[in-house]
C-alpha cells in the first residue's frame, strides 16, 4: 500500500508489522495550505512574521514558507498540549529546503523554548535544527542527536522525525534512523510559558532558519516505524511498487523510478542493491527502502514492504502396508484446502482423508494450500502386499569358515532353522556360517494378509583345497636358481618377491641370494583358497670351478644356442663382456642370465674366435675369468 499525506489521513496497513493511523496523538499540524492555520485538533494556528508563502515540495504554489534567515518566523501560542512533561513521549515531523549562505551555522526549525535577551543562555526544552547542513535534534545546547545526511542547499526536500520517550531520543532523516541516544538521564524541560516558534529559536535572538519549510507535525507520542516512512515519502521524489504478498520461497521483482540510481537496503534476499529493479527473495516479512539520487543530487527514499507467508505445515499421515484389495484412509491437515495424486485408488482427491485401495504399491503426492494461497507438498507411501507371495533366495555355494547371508521375504515375521548357525533366525536375512552342506528352512508369516508359508534353501559347504608348495633344490656355489612348484588349486598366487619370475603361475623360477620362505595361495573350482609355503636355502656347499664353455653353435637348434655363464652359483654382482680378435666389444651384460647368441646389432656373424672377460662377485666368493671361445656354423 501506497504512502499518502492527505489531511489527517486515517491509513491502516493490512500487511505491515504495526497500525498506520496518523490521527492518533496529534497535537499540532500545520500543512501551510495558504496560511499557518492549524489543521490539527487543538487549532494552535501560527502567527507570520515576515515569513512568505512558496511552492511545496511537490510544486504547489502557496503551501509552503520561506524563512530569510534575518528575521522571518512563525509563532505559535503558548498551549498546554505541547508542554509536554520532562519524562512523557512526542514526535517532531518537518519538512525542509535550506537555503544557502546562511550566517548561522545552526538553524532553528521547530523549537519551543523560553524568552531570553541572548539565545546562548536560553535552554531550549526540545526541538529541531538544521546544524551546517545536518539534522539535528534534542533539548537544550549540549543534548542534542547529529544527523548524517549532508543536505544539498537549494535543491532538496528533506523530512526530519524526531521522537522522544523517557529520555530516549531518536532522529530519522528520510525515514532513515541515523542518530539515536538511548541513555540519556537529563530530561526535556518543561515550564508553563515557553512557545514553539518555526524558524528561530523560540522568542529569543539568533538560530534564524533560512530556506523553505512545509508541513509541520507535533505528537503527545512516539510514532511507530511505518508512520515516519508515511510522513517522509515524498511524492515528487523515488516511488516504488506497491506493498506485495508472496508466499515462502517465491520471488518478486522490485521496482524504482523517479531518480537517476538506486540503492536498496537492507541486502538480505536481494539479487542486487544497485539497480532500480532488483529480484527480491526475503525468508522472511522484510520492508525494502530504496534511496534514489537523481541528478540534482538530492536523495528520496521510498519503501515497499513485502510481506512473506509461510508454506502450510503439513503433518500427513505415516507410510503404511495393506493387503491387496485392501483400504486405508490418508490423513493431511495444516491447510485449507487439499489435492492428492495420482487420482487413481482413491475415491476423492480434493479431501484432507480420502480413502485409498491401491492395485500397486502407490505414492500419493498431497498439495496443501494455506489461507493465504501459499501450497507445499508432502507424500504417503502405501506399500500393496500380494498374499502368499513369500520368497527365498537361492543361497550360493561357500567354502568351510566362511559365511553367506540367506535371504527371505513377502512377509512380516520370519523363524529360520536350524538356529546354532544362524546369527539372527527371525529376521529376513540372517548370517548362516554352516560347517558342512546345510538345508535352511524358514517360516513366513504375514500379518497385513493373515497367512504364512515354509519355504527352503540348501547352503553347499566346500572344503578348502589341499595346496602342496615344492621345489627342485637349494641355491649353492653351483645351482643359481630353484624352480618352485604348487598343486592342488586350479588358479595360484605367490606373494610378491622380486627374486620370483612370475607370480601367478605354479611353477616360477627363485633366484634368492639369501635363505627366504615363498608363500603360494592356491584357489579351486569353487573359489575356495589355502595356503602352503616353501623355503629355499642358500648355501656354499658343491663349490663351483666356474668354467666357461670353449664353443657354441647358434644355429637355432634349441641345443648351445647362446654363449653364457652356467654353473656358478647365486651371482651377486656381475660384469661379463665378449670382445672380436680386432678387440670390439660385441656383447655386454650385468645379468647372470644373459647370454650372447652370436649377432652383432642384428647382423649374424661368421664363425670365428672370440674373447670373453668376467668379474663376478658370487655367494661363495669372488671370481675373474678370461679366455677364448669359438663361434662354430
Amino acid at each position: 500500500m501506497k504512502k499518502t499525506l492527505s489531511l489527517l489521513l486515517l491509513l491502516f496497513s493490512a500487511v505491515s508489522y504495526s497500525q498506520i493511523n496518523l490521527n492518533q496523538g496529534l497535537v499540532i499540524y500545520h500543512p501551510f495550505s495558504g496560511n499557518a492555520n492549524d489543521a490539527g485538533p487543538n487549532s494552535i494556528h501560527g502567527n507570520v512574521v515576515n515569513a512568505t508563502l512558496t511552492t511545496d515540495r511537490t510544486g504547489n504554489a502557496n503551501s509552503a514558507y520561506y524563512f530569510n534567515g534575518n528575521d522571518a518566523f512563525i509563532e505559535l501560542p503558548y498551549d498546554n498540549a505541547y508542554n509536554f512533561p520532562p519524562q512523557g513521549a512526542f514526535s517532531i515531523s518537518v519538512w525542509v529546503l535550506p537555503d544557502q549562505n546562511n550566517t548561522w551555522p545552526a538553524q532553528a526549525v521547530v523549537v519551543k523554548a523560553p524568552l531570553n535577551a541572548d539565545f546562548t543562555y536560553s535552554a531550549w526544552n526540545y526541538g529541531t535544527y538544521v546544524l551546517t547542513y545536518h539534522a539535528m535534534s534534542g533539548y537544550a545546547h549540549n543534548h542534542i542527536l547529529n544527523g548524517t545526511t549532508s543536505f544539498v542547499q537549494n535543491l532538496c526536500w528533506y523530512n526530519i522525525t524526531t521522537t522522544y520517550n523517557n529520555g530516549i531520543w531518536n532522529l530519522y532523516v528520510n525515514g532513515q534512523l541515523e542518530s539515536s541516544n538511548n541513555s540519556q538521564t537529563k530530561f526535556i524541560l518543561q515550564d508553563g510559558f515557553s512557545r514553539i516558534a518555526f524558524g528561530k529559536k523560540g522568542q529569543s535572538f539568533g538560530d534564524w532558519y533560512k530556506g523553505k519549510m512545509d508541513e509541520v507535525r507535533i505528537y503527545n507520542r512516539v510514532l511507530n516505524r511505518e508512520e515516519i516512512d508515511s510522513l517522509a515519502f515524498n511524492n515528487a521524489g523515488t516511488k516504488t511498487i506497491e506493498d506485495a504478498v508472496i508466499c515462502e520461497g517465491e520471488s518478486l521483482q522490485l521496482n524504482a523510478y523517479g531518480a537517476a540510481t538506486y540503492t536498496w537496503t537492507p541486502v538480505a534476499g536481494l539479487s542486487s542493491t544497485t539497480i532500480a529493479n532488483p529480484i527480491a527473495t526475503p525468508a522472511v516479512t522484510t520492508r525494502y527502502y530504496v534511496t534514489g539520487i537523481q541528478a540534482s543530487g538530492c536523495a528520496s527514499t521510498d519503501n515497499v514492504l513485502v510481506t512473506v507467508n509461510p508454506k502450510p505445515l503439513i503433518t500427513r499421515s505415516t507410510d503404511t502396508l495393506i493387503c491387496e484389495n485392501s483400504s486405508v484412509r490418508l490423513f493431511a491437515n495444516g491447510g485449507t484446502t487439499y489435492n492428492w495424486s495420482p487420482a487413481a485408488g482413491l475415491d476423492n482427491v480434493n479431501i484432507p482423508t480420502p480413502i485409498a485401495t491401491p492395485l500397486i504399491t502407490t505414492r500419493y503426492v498431497v498439495t496443501v494450500t494455506s489461507n493465504q494461497g501459499c501450497t507445499g507438498k508432502d507424500s504417503v507411501l502405501i506399500n500393496v502386499r500380494k498374499p502368499g507371495l513369500f520368497t527365498i533366495s537361492p543361497s550360493p555355494d561357500m567354502c568351510i569358515k566362511e559365511s553367506v547371508q540367506l535371504n527371505a521375504g513377502g512377509g512380516d515375521l520370519y523363524n529360520w532353522t536350524p538356529l546354532g548357525t544362524l546369527n539372527d533366525p527371525g529376521i529376513a536375512n540372517p548370517t548362516a556360517t554352516p560347517s558342512q552342506t546345510t538345508l535352511y528352512s524358514v517360516t513366513i508369516a504375514d500379518t497385513v494378509c493373515f497367512i504364512t508359508g515354509t519355504l527352503n534353501t540348501t547352503v553347499t559347504v566346500h572344503p578348502l583345497p589341499e595346496i602342496v608348495a615344492a621345489k627342485t633344490n637349494d641355491i649353492d656355489c653351483s645351482i643359481g636358481s630353484s624352480q618352485l612348484s604348487a598343486t592342488g588349486g586350479s588358479q595360484y598366487h605367490w606373494e610378491a618377491n622380486p627374486t620370483l619370475s612370475n607370480t601367478n603361475i605354479a611353477n616360477p623360477v627363485a633366484t634368492p641370494l639369501n635363505t627366504t620362505e615363498y608363500i603360494v595361495s592356491g584357489t579351486d573350482l569353487h573359489g575356495c583358497s589355502n595356503t602352503d609355503s616353501i623355503t629355499v636355502y642358500i648355501t656354499t656347499n658343491n663349490k663351483s670351478l666356474y668354467l666357461m664353455p670353449n664353443g657354441f653353435t647358434p644355429n637355432n637348434d634349441g641345443i648351445n644356442d647362446c654363449y653364457g655363464i652356467k654353473y656358478w652359483g647365486a651371482i651377486i654382482t656381475l660384469d661379463f663382456s665378449i670382445y672380436n680378435r680386432w678387440g670390439g666389444q660385441v656383447f655386454h651384460t650385468t645379468n647372470p642370465s644373459g647370454c650372447w647368441n652370436g649377432k652383432i646389432h642384428g647382423i649374424t656373424q661368421d664363425a670365428a674366435v672370440f674373447v670373453y672377460v668376467i668379474k663376478a662377485k658370487t655367494i661363495c666368493g669372488d671370481v675373474f675369468r678370461k679366455g677364448t671361445f669359438a663361434l662354430i656354423r
